[in-house]
């Protein structure tokens, strides 16, 4: 719905999101109002003459590895067919096992056949209490090191990131933020699983819990999506919400 040409509304169940896409600002209003407003536009049609960013479809955001145990060779090139030379990745994050803890002579061979033969900005590994952490930083004081959380279910309600902007709603209202632009990597030994997360690129209008905000074409969710039974959906309540 559109009321002036820089103020959009986006329905929700019982309240609506009027966006300012000049200010971008976001306010609410209960729908009972929404009739003191100008007739109904479609949103995704009038945010068609707006121009989207320029996103490389070769280059990616971020490569996860999610590593269980490494093979007994240390010998890795089996994971190429998994990379080309047209993929550049910004960031690659590592992520070690939170109990048995792997060799670091292992880890840092890895790391090596990383830097020979992926693209990428950046390196980042998280680990847990399991491993010895200065020793750790010995022999990777290059990279960033972080500790890994624990995998313990967080029944906190999850606050998303909400943006007015055209670039930001062309974005949101194509992806789901965490799965835009990554690929994960899982290795255990000699098995290996490599997941495009481009099929769960999808709108928020097709995710349960989110399909009737009125933040929906405006919110960064950083969660992982699930799918159950062909529907999308998230393990955790949303702090927004605010229909339900």
């Amino acid at each position: 719905m559109k009321t002036e040409d820089s103020i959009y509304i986006v329905k929700g169940k019982s309240k609506s999101a009027l966006i300012n896409l000049e200010t971008r600002e976001i306010r609410t209003l209960a729908n009972t109002q929404l009739k003191q407003l100008a007739d109904n536009t479609d949103l995704t049609a009038s945010l068609a003459r707006y121009i989207p960013p320029q996103l490389d479809i070769y280059q990616k955001e971020i490569l996860d590895i999610k590593l269980q145990q490494l093979p007994q060779s240390q010998n890795f090139n089996f994971l190429s067919q998994y990379f080309n030379d047209d993929i550049a990745y910004f960031n690659v994050r590592i992520f070690c096992p939170e109990k048995n803890p792997i060799a670091l002579d292992s880890l840092q061979t890895l790391v090596t056949w990383i830097n020979n033969n992926i693209f990428q900005f950046g390196i980042v590994i998280f680990i847990s209490d399991a491993y010895p952490l200065e020793k750790f930083y010995k022999y990777f004081a290059r990279y960033r090191v972080f500790n890994r959380e624990s995998s313990n279910t967080n029944n906190t309600p999850y606050q998303p990131m909400l943006y007015g902007s055209p670039n930001a709603i062309f974005i949101s209202q194509k992806n789901n933020l965490y799965h835009y632009s990554r690929d994960t990597l899982l290795l255990d030994k000699d098995k290996v699983q490599f997941i495009d997360h481009d099929q769960f690129n999808i709108p928020k209008s097709n995710i349960e819990g989110c399909k009737d905000c009125a933040f929906r074409l405006t919110c960064f969710d950083l969660r992982e999506v699930q799918q159950t039974d062909g529907k999308y959906h998230y393990d955790t309540t949303c702090l927004y919400e605010l229909d339900h």
